[in-house]
């Protein structure tokens, strides 16, 4: 933190400014009066002017020449920050998809994917960044490489819908990567509608039958929310699992 701060005070007396500080996670400022450029490391740098600077391209540029230089001290502060950056992104996403759940009256909504054990976000909040192993044992199977652990498993069996739901989808795409990412199950068995995005999934789980019309016009109105908020996540470790797992940022289409 020393270092940061240090550097906020050098960029105030270099550029002039009236003040800098440091930033995470909102919308990038739209105020003239405010100069910013966006870290690797997730954090946001804005200098304060009293009056929009003349040379605005030239007051970037001259910035970007000393973030450049100082570049390591953002990357210490992330990872010394981490559990709460991680904490504040998760409930970000958590808040955004208990209110799709809502709009669409399911029961559960949630982010996985189909390569890794963690569940990325959820509505339910014991069941964020739980391991989907534990869906897997609770629903009574046990396919794919996905691993499991007592804790994740009880969570996982007080919400049994959302255990049949993730166990039936990912038993359902099987790990091919080209299989349809948009699934939807009615009748027997769980109720679900699933959507990818990049190599992620929103699953909604449903108790009863449900419109597909109206909960994917639901999910595709939340879903730019959704993917933003999934790819700011800080890396993480799942849980209690050896292999580390990061959120991967998708490039942009062409």
């Amino acid at each position: 933190m020393e270092g940061l701060l240090e550097l906020l005070e050098l960029l105030r007396r270099e550029l002039d400014a009236a003040d800098a500080r440091a930033e995470v996670g909102g919308r990038d400022p739209t105020d003239a009066r405010l100069v910013f450029r966006d870290l690797p490391s997730g954090y946001r740098v804005v200098v304060v002017f009293d009056e929009p600077p003349p040379d605005r391209a030239a007051t970037e540029a001259r910035l970007g020449l000393i973030l450049d230089t100082f570049a390591g001290v953002g990357d210490e502060l992330a990872q010394a920050e981490r559990p709460v950056l991680r904490s504040l992104a998760t409930r970000r996403l958590h808040d955004a998809l208990a209110a799709l759940a809502s709009r669409t009256s399911a029961t559960a909504a949630l982010v996985i994917d189909d390569s890794s054990p963690v569940v990325w976000g959820s509505s339910i909040p014991e069941l964020q960044e739980t391991d989907v192993g534990g869906a897997i044992a609770a629903a009574g199977t046990i396919p794919g490489p996905w691993g499991d652990s007592d804790a994740s498993s009880e969570a996982w069996r007080r919400h049994p819908l959302a255990a049949r739901a993730v166990a039936h989808l990912l038993d359902t795409l099987g790990g091919d990567p080209e299989a349809d990412r948009r699934k939807a199950h009615h009748g027997d068995g769980p109720r679900y509608l699933a959507r990818g995005f990049g190599i992620y999934l929103l699953l909604l789980v449903f108790d009863a039958e449900f419109s597909e019309l109206s909960a994917e016009g639901e999910m595709i109105r939340a879903l730019p929310t959704i993917e933003h908020l999934v790819l700011s996540l800080p890396p993480m470790d799942p849980p209690r699992r050896g292999g580390r797992v990061i959120p991967l940022r998708q490039s942009p289409p062409e």
